[in-house]
C-alpha cells in the first residue's frame, strides 16, 4: 500500500472512530489496517491516532489532515 492509500486509511479509521469499521468498510482484515497505520506513522516519524482513546481519534496535529479531507469531499 502505498502512502496516499494509506493516508486514505487514516482518513476513514478517523471518521468511523474504529479499525474495525475502517477495515470492514473497505475490505480488509483489522490487522492490515492496524500494520498500514503503523507503518505510515513510522514512516512519517508521528503518531497519527492518539492511543489514549477508545474511539480512535487523529492525534494532535493530523485532525486537521481529517479537516480537510472531509471540506474536499463536500
Amino acid at each position: 500500500m502505498d502512502k496516499i492509500q494509506a493516508m486514505q486509511l487514516f482518513i476513514r479509521v478517523a471518521e468511523l472512530e474504529s479499525f474495525s469499521r475502517a477495515a470492514d468498510s473497505m475490505g480488509l482484515p483489522k490487522g492490515s489496517v492496524s500494520r498500514q497505520i503503523q507503518a505510515l506513522e513510522n514512516g512519517l516519524g508521528t503518531p497519527a491516532i492518539a492511543p489514549h482513546h477508545k474511539a480512535r481519534q487523529p492525534h494532535t496535529g493530523w485532525d486537521g489532515l481529517l479537516r480537510a479531507s472531509q471540506r474536499s469531499a463536500g
